[in-house]
Formats: structure tokens, sequence, C-alpha cells
């Protein structure tokens, strides 16, 4: 009778043991799933800033110089991420600036029409793609 008192404790401390195993286990994959969430977001991010910069770089450049045509490949290196701007020009005073930003494995893709003035400019279109 004692011996199956003893079996009994015994099998409950490893059904407790196995439970705790497995939630211990399970926070860890939350854990390291929220890591992966929080650098996709952070890349994705960072990804849009230098793209939205980008834009900005070739806007400003467009103000000053018409005939600006971009920057090309390997392009603008802005901390972690990277730029190739594009500029197309559609005929009289309008312009496609094509952006293409790279940060790690993640690309960001921007198309801005434009039409250039004597005093300011006018955006038409942006686009992301």
């Amino acid at each position: 009778m004692k011996q199956q008192h003893g079996f009994m404790a015994l099998v409950i401390v490893v059904i407790i043991a196995a439970a705790a195993l497995v939630m211990s286990l399970n926070s860890s994959l939350l854990g390291l799933g929220a890591l992966d969430i929080g650098y996709l977001a952070d890349k994705g991010n960072q990804t849009t800033t230098a793209a939205e910069g980008c834009a900005e770089e070739a806007l400003r450049q467009l103000r000053v110089n018409p005939a600006y045509l971009g920057v090309p490949s390997p392009g603008l290196l802005l901390g972690g991420s990277s730029c190739i701007i594009e500029v197309l020009n559609l005929g009289g005073n309008d312009r496609q600036i094509n952006i293409t930003a790279t940060a790690g494995e993640f690309t960001k893709r921007l198309t801005i029409i434009i039409t250039l003035g004597s005093r300011f400019l006018t955006i038409n279109s942006w686009q992301e793609i």
C-alpha cells in the first residue's frame, strides 16, 4: 500500500514537471515570436522612412534643377538602408519619380508624378507599388 502511494506521488510530480516544461517552452516561443514581429516592424518602418526621405530629396533636387535625373545604383545610403532615385521626363513640365528603398531584405517602391511650376511643384500622384 505504501509503495502505491509513493508511485502515485512520483507520477504526480512527473506530470506537474511536464506541464511546467510545456508552459515554459510555450512562453519562450511566444517571446521569440514577439521579437520576430518587432524586427519585421522595425525593418518595414526603416524602409518606409528611407523611401519617403529619398522622395523628399528628389523633390528638393527638382525644385532647384528641373533637369535632375536621380541617383542610380548603388543609390543614397541612409544608415542601414539605401535608395535609388530615377526621374523620368514625361514631357513638358511633368516628371515621374521612381524610388526603390531597401533595408536588409525589405524593399519599398514609390512612384510620384509631379508637374514643375515656375515657383512651386505640384504632386499629382503618390503611389506605393
